[in-house]
């Protein structure tokens, strides 16, 4: 086994004790058009990208369809994921949403973990989460696992100050590949 050495201050636990809530969601009737007429948007794995954050959704429900389901609308500025297909990838929701049953929307406890820094050890646990998870055609985890993750962290200023120079690295990146587009495109 690797000795890792790991700074002061930092410590490994449980992606569960460091949440106050996972929310699951749900679909609504297919067979009930006006359930699909309303403008709040409703998160599904179509609309996994590589973003890390969205303010829209390719399908949106009505209050209706909504209340007709066990879709659950997830607040703001918390971390949607996909728990089936496309596991490792997930956003910050910039508005309140819906999301479908493969989504979990994850509540940090924002004394002790800033989204923004979930949001990046998530997505680097992509080939970790797709090799944990089971099924023989949809690979999927569970909650019990998805809590049970060993995350490291460190005080939640050292989170955010990780989390801005990830940031800006991203930015960079994508800054870089526009440029090499608009040359492409000379």
């Amino acid at each position: 086994m690797i000795k890792m050495n790991v700074p002061n201050g930092w410590r490994k636990t449980r992606l569960g004790d460091l949440l106050l809530k996972i929310e699951g969601g749900g679909t609504p009737s297919r067979q009930v058009p006006e359930y699909y007429d309303g403008d709040i948007p409703w998160a599904t794995v179509k609309d996994l990208s590589d973003d890390n954050y969205k303010t829209d959704t390719i399908e949106h429900i009505s209050e209706k369809g909504l209340k007709n389901s066990s879709a659950k609308i997830v607040k703001k500025g918390n971390f949607i994921i996909s728990t089936r297909m496309g596991l490792g990838r997930g956003f910050i929701n910039k508005v309140d949403m819906a999301i479908n049953q493969d989504l979990k929307g994850l509540y940090p406890d924002k004394n002790k973990l800033d989204v923004v820094y979930l949001m990046y050890w998530y997505k680097s646990q992509k080939r970790r989460l797709e090799l944990l998870g089971s099924g023989s055609t949809v690979k999927g985890i569970d909650l019990k696992l998805l809590r049970s993750l060993k995350i490291y962290v460190m005080p939640l200023e050292e989170q955010q100050k990780i989390a801005a120079i990830l940031s800006t690295w991203d930015k960079a990146i994508e800054l870089k590949e526009k440029l090499i587009e608009q040359k492409k495109e000379q």
